[in-house]
């Protein structure tokens, strides 16, 4: 099944939206995932793509006009963590039934001492989420963020506590100046796989994984031959590293919404097509090639039998 979402934002239009999610569920192929940015598309999700993951995320400002998360190093970080989702639980509670919710992005710690403050905020935010009966996401690490060994130097209480009750670790993925995508790997783009093998190799459980922002440059392109290419390799890498183990929810291909709505409309098109051409629980082929080791004198037998069954034995 397709990994491929939506990040969803505030725009002046959202040309289709419900409609491409029907196309994409009625053909048995929904999109994985849905992140939205205060809105609540949940009712417009639910009835045509109930399969779809939902996220909503609440943008709270600062005093100074600053958007997206707490100062980061300024005041106790445990408390300062509960009480950032305290807030945005008022408005959590306004918009219910998302399968998660968020109220952190991109903090970005740099230093020992802001990924220490860092750790014990998302882990009071956590805990305050565990309380009030929410799954969050936690982190939203800017693309190429944190370094590989900062994951067990400081955050094995958050991965604790986010693996055992079901919150939701949050990366970023881009090609930035790299351009597509697949230009950008291993350091910017498939470095959720690195850090979910790092995690592992120091004894950590690793949570589940969503991939909360992702696209070429820093939206989607407006090269739709390009994006589709994009698409292709990216997805494939989601969906195998996905069987190979890696607990991936889904990655939300920025944006459709502000500056960005109208080319994101423009590039839906394809976006679908690609899902579609992914399908939830593909069926397995009618005939499978097999190879079987037996002793030569049973292997006329084995011809007659493949062979009133449809099949054939080479040997």
């Amino acid at each position: 099944m397709s990994k491929i979402g939506i990040h969803f934002s505030g725009a002046a239009r959202h040309d289709g939206f419900k409609d491409y999610l029907k196309q994409a569920a009625d053909a048995g192929s929904p999109f994985a995932a849905v992140f939205s940015v205060d809105q609540n598309i949940v009712p417009d999700v639910l009835a045509v793509s109930p399969k779809t993951f939902t996220v909503f995320r609440h943008q709270m400002p600062h005093k100074d006009g600053a958007r997206d998360d707490a100062v980061l190093g300024q005041g106790e970080p445990y408390a300062v963590g509960v009480g950032w989702f305290s807030q945005a639980a008022k408005t959590f509670v306004k918009n219910p039934g998302f399968s998660a919710y968020c109220c952190t992005n991109e903090l970005n710690p740099n230093n020992p001492a802001h990924h220490k403050w860092a750790a014990a905020y998302w882990l009071g935010m956590m805990n305050a989420a565990t309380d009030a009966g929410y799954t969050i996401v936690w982190g939203n690490f800017s693309a190429g963020c944190p370094n590989l060994f900062d994951w067990a130097a400081y955050y094995g209480d958050c991965l604790r506590f986010a693996a055992q009750h079901g919150h939701i670790l949050g990366l970023h993925e881009y090609g930035l100046d790299r351009g597509a995508m697949r230009n950008a790997a291993p350091h910017l783009t498939l470095r959720y796989y690195d850090a979910y093998l790092a995690i592992v190799a120091a004894g950590l459980p690793c949570p589940q994984i969503i991939i909360s922002e992702c696209a070429p440059g820093s939206n989607v392109d407006k090269d739709l031959r390009s994006l589709l290419l994009d698409l292709e390799w990216y997805d494939a890498a989601l969906m195998n590293d996905s069987a190979a183990g890696a607990p991936i929810i889904g990655a939300y291909l920025y944006q459709w919404g502000g500056d960005e709505a109208k080319p994101f409309a423009d590039a839906m098109p394809v976006i679908t097509a690609h899902v579609i051409g992914h399908p939830d629980n593909e069926p397995e082929p009618e005939i499978k090639t097999l190879t079987v080791t037996i002793h030569k004198q049973y292997v006329d037998e084995l011809k007659e039998w493949a062979a009133i069954r449809g099949g054939t034995v080479t040997a």
